[in-house]
């Protein structure tokens, strides 16, 4: 496959330039690429389903384009397919994916595969009530997409999930333990971090975050470190009620924003995140269907619905 990197950048040299013109013939030159590998400016590729559908084969032969211009089209597939754009969606995405992903040495492309399924463990977790939000007895309904999702990962693609539905418990009581202390600028973010590394305890790392917000607000001189936590803590819930009661806490969006004029930007995107969490669950029962189907592990609650 001929991957066009300079290609696409001449394509895109100069503002009012004439397009360049390609030497391209099909019949010799096979697949063509346009992508720039994921560089340069932030851009999403949709390529036709029918096209991925081809060019799956050729990448698990060996004849797809280098390393980091597959990272990068698995990471739109996923991306586009958790925004249900461009006629994708989540199963699609792990269907595809399954195709070549799981065999690809490349560094970029397991990076890019295991950042992805992570993020689909993280959404496939439920959220706790928010009157429970740290209590470390309480735990989020588990009907076992988690565990389908996990055993998926494992068997198409050689990726473990960062924790186990079983141990959820233990889990939730040792970060409760461990988050008894003060909560300040040196380890807020850290704290968020383990939030995103165990979806399970989200709930645990904001509810230090909320008991530590004066301090918080006190120690971190720089208005943008802050913004960018409250948006890193925003990112990992995924149901209505949370996001009704984060933005209550922080008086609501529009507060946030006049709170902080020049970081609307940076909170912006924190509000765009948990949005899209909440959008994704529309998909939510198919793909756990899919998952389970795939996985054979026993659907819990609930009727079978249909995979899109």
């Amino acid at each position: 496959m001929r991957h066009a990197r300079r290609a696409a950048s001449l394509l895109s040299a100069g503002l009012g330039a004439a397009p360049a013109a390609l030497a391209y013939d099909p019949l010799v030159d096979g697949w063509l690429s346009l992508s720039d590998g994921g560089g340069g400016d932030y851009y999403r590729t949709a390529l036709p389903v029918s096209v991925l559908q081809l060019l799956a084969p050729a990448m698990a032969a060996g004849e797809g384009p280098p390393a980091d211009a597959r990272a990068a089209l698995l990471d739109d597939v996923f991306a586009l397919g958790e925004a249900g754009m461009a006629g994708y969606n989540t199963s699609f995405a792990l269907r595809w994916a399954a195709g070549w992903a799981g065999a690809d040495a490349a560094p970029q492309v397991a990076a890019a595969l295991r950042a992805r399924l992570l993020r689909l463990q993280m959404l496939t977790t439920a959220d706790v009530a928010w009157a429970a939000r740290g209590d470390p007895a309480a735990a989020p309904p588990d009907d076992g997409c988690v565990a389908a999702l996990q055993a998926f990962m494992l068997r198409a693609f050689n990726v473990s999930g960062s924790y186990d539905p079983a141990s959820v418990a233990a889990d939730r009581a040792s970060m409760a333990a461990s988050l008894l202390g003060p909560v300040d600028a040196a380890n807020a973010s850290v704290i968020i971090g383990r939030a995103a590394e165990h979806p399970a305890c989200r709930d645990l790392a904001w509810a230090a975050v909320e008991r530590g917000w004066a301090q918080l607000t006190g120690w971190l001189g720089y208005r943008s470190t802050l913004a960018s936590l409250v948006r890193g803590a925003s990112r990992h819930f995924v149901s209505h009620e949370w996001q009704a009661g984060v933005d209550r806490f922080q008086g609501g969006a529009a507060a946030v924003e006049a709170a902080w004029p020049v970081l609307t930007g940076t909170m912006q995107r924190g509000i765009e995140w948990r949005d899209s969490n909440i959008d994704w669950q529309a998909q939510r029962p198919a793909v756990c269907a899919f998952l389970q189907a795939q996985s054979g592990v026993e659907r819990r609650g609930g009727s079978e619905p249909t995979i899109e």
